[in-house]
């Protein structure tokens, strides 16, 4: 749950500058990828194909049609 929180955190906590969450990502039908306004720094496996209700690559997708793209 660390991720999920870190990401909640980074949602709803105006005091932030930035986040790094590990895995952990929401459910996209309850969490607004799209209304996180400070730096995130995911770290997630290249190879794991495991993704549950976590999913990296929906987020990355979500983010990346707000402009907000992967370095």
């Amino acid at each position: 749950m660390g991720g999920a929180l870190t990401f909640a955190a980074a949602q709803h906590v105006p005091l932030l500058e930035a986040a790094a969450p590990c895995y952990g990502i929401p459910d996209a039908r309850y969490f607004q990828v799209e209304s996180i306004k400070i730096p995130l720094l995911g770290t997630f496996g290249g190879r794991d194909t495991h993704t549950g209700f976590a999913d990296p690559a929906v987020s990355v997708a979500r983010l990346g049609a707000q402009g907000m793209g992967q370095v």
